[in-house]
């Protein structure tokens, strides 16, 4: 991957209140990936992923020219902030995506073997990895749950254009008290999206003559642009350009040639029309305090809400009943009536998502000591959102909760110690709760090409019934009751991350043309704390929340720097 970038500034005096600043940047930007394998790709649900690459060699080109222009007038109690901002983007993307094919083994009924790996009439649940041994096998019930792959033109050229404009006066009403009043506007090209004016307000106030008590409080809407990145999709698979056609129950051996149960489903995408810009509600209060010998202080709370923000549905999945206690059949799943067509996944991008949150934080500081300087914050976080892909397209059962990212609080901090001989000890430390993760089947029981399936609670143990943590739940379902992101990764991830520097003046007489050099040794993770990153997510590995992936491990480095 490379980047170039080429920035221009200009800084313009219009009268002794009025200055002017433009910025113009232009980047490119590519990036150059080729696989080791272009073998078939292989995922094994809850075990493990396999094969070779899902794409072939990728060549992305883009270029990004930006310019902004800005302008401050001070006029009496008033400051005037006005200008624009525009950023076009000319993708050229080389997008073999899932071009070798990719093999999901994802579990479920199969018939029942004798010790001969006859059948014998019955009916047994298979694991994921058992469904891929008896594949490996040529044995019965070991067909992949589907085959994907993707052909035709694999260059896909894109360009979109957004620009913003902004006005803002930042009024000083009092000594102590000043209001802020400003709008801004944002367009979007391609997709297309013009009705966007945001407005935004604040305050500040000093209610002591020494000013040791600050009160602010700002809210505003805000706009959430598109990304090139959906508009890839959309252009890739939009019916001409590439076609991506999925398998089920595929012959393991030939996936694309039809055998007997084998379903063939064609997908394409689309936004939705009228799609738009999706308006993000933003307030923030905070109360600061200066204490004696320059310890200072500051809590605050924050609330915001987007709605109208990206989803991408299934238009076209099959109208199929929810379930509980029923094994599901994916072959009748399949052959449910659809709205518009047979055998057609229809995903479009639309403007329904929502979600909502706030945040509390408390923060201590001091950096006058001669020694030492210290930055220690906790935040609490509170936040509920739609997953951008539901399990179903005809149902929100469960569908809003913990957003991938929250935590549900943490504490951190940065301290800098001066040391005697001219040492200087920093350190950075962090504690943060696990992270959300969604438990699913590993199956697609309603049919809509989308594997985010969520089991459903169980009463009792029985055929495909698993214990976790969170209850004994079932794969036996359509539509799950379970609710999205239910699980929470163990543990805490915990870093301390040390730096111990010691600075020589080479030339101390010459003070106009220092020379220095700097000495450092870097630890990170020095507790060497185990954090997990990832879990097993598929409740029919039978290790659902077992953790599977882990960030690194304590690392030592030696660093050095001359400075002239």
């Amino acid at each position: 991957m490379s980047e170039y970038d080429l920035r221009l500034l200009n800084t313009l005096t219009l009268g002794t209140n009025t200055v002017q600043e433009t910025r113009i940047g232009f980047a490119w930007k590519r990036n150059l990936q080729k696989p080791n394998s272009t073998s078939p790709s292989l995922q094994v649900a809850g075990y493990f992923t396999g094969g070779g690459a899902i794409s072939q060699n990728l060549n992305n080109r883009e270029r990004d020219l930006e310019v902004d222009d800005d302008v401050i007038a001070t006029r009496g109690r008033h400051q005037f902030d006005f200008g624009l901002q525009s950023i076009t983007s000319f993708v050229h993307a080389y997008v073999p995506s899932t071009f070798n094919g990719d093999y999901v083994f994802g579990g479920g009924s199969g018939s029942e073997l004798d010790s001969g790996n006859q059948p014998t009439g019955g009916t047994v649940n298979l694991r994921p990895i058992d469904q891929y041994g008896r594949a490996l096998q040529n044995l019965p019930g070991g067909t992949p749950t589907n085959y994907q792959v993707t052909m035709g033109n694999p260059v896909v050229p894109v360009t979109q254009s957004q620009v913003s404009l902004y006005a803002q006066d930042v009024m000083k009403v009092l000594p102590n008290l000043s209001f802020t009043f400003g709008l801004r506007y944002q367009l979007e090209i391609h997709p297309n999206s013009f009705h966007n004016p945001r407005p935004r307000f604040g305050l500040v106030w000093s209610p002591d003559k020494k000013a040791t008590w600050t009160i602010g409080a700002q809210a505003g809407i805000f706009t959430i642009w598109d990304t090139p990145a959906n508009l890839l999709e959309v252009e890739r698979l939009n019916g001409s350009r590439q076609s991506q056609i999925t398998v089920y129950s595929p012959s393991y051996r030939a996936p694309l040639v039809p055998v007997p149960g084998s379903i063939q489903v064609n997908t394409r995408n689309r936004f939705e029309p009228g799609i738009s810009q999706a308006p993000v509600f933003q307030f923030a209060a905070r109360v600061a305090h200066e204490f004696p010998h320059h310890w200072s202080g500051q809590v605050s709370y924050s609330f915001g809400g987007t709605w109208n923000s990206s989803r991408i549905v299934n238009i076209n999945a099959p109208k199929l009943p929810s379930s509980i206690g029923i094994a599901p059949d994916p072959t009748a799943s399949l052959m449910a009536p659809r709205p518009l067509a047979p055998n057609l996944n229809i995903m479009q991008y639309q403007n329904y998502g929502h979600g909502q949150g706030a945040v509390y934080a408390a923060t201590v500081k001091q950096n006058s000591l001669k020694r030492l300087n210290l930055n220690v914050t906790y935040w609490y976080l509170n936040f509920r959102e739609n997953p951008q892909t539901p399990q179903s397209t005809y149902s929100t059962q469960g569908d809003s909760a913990r957003p991938d990212w929250m935590r549900r609080g943490g504490v951190s901090g940065l301290g800098v110690l001066q040391l005697p001989s001219r040492f200087e000890l920093s350190m950075q430390f962090s504690a943060l709760p696990g992270l959300p993760y969604n438990i699913t089947t590993g199956t697609d029981a309603n049919g809509d090409g989308v594997f985010n399936d969520r089991p459903s609670y169980a009463a009792a143990v029985g055929t495909g019934v698993y214990s976790t943590p969170y209850g004994l739940m079932t794969t036996n379902t359509v539509n799950g009751t379970v609710p999205y992101n239910v699980g929470t990764m163990p543990g805490w991830t915990i870093n301390l991350d040390p730096n111990l520097r010691r600075t020589f003046v080479l030339n101390p007489k010459d003070r106009d043309h220092l020379r220095t050099l700097s000495l450092n040794v870097r630890s990170s993770n020095v507790l060497n704390h185990t954090n997990v990153t990832t879990v097993n997510t598929v409740l029919s590995s039978g290790t659902v929340g077992q953790p599977i992936a882990a960030g690194p491990a304590r690392r030592l480095e030696l660093g050095a720097r001359f400075d002239f």
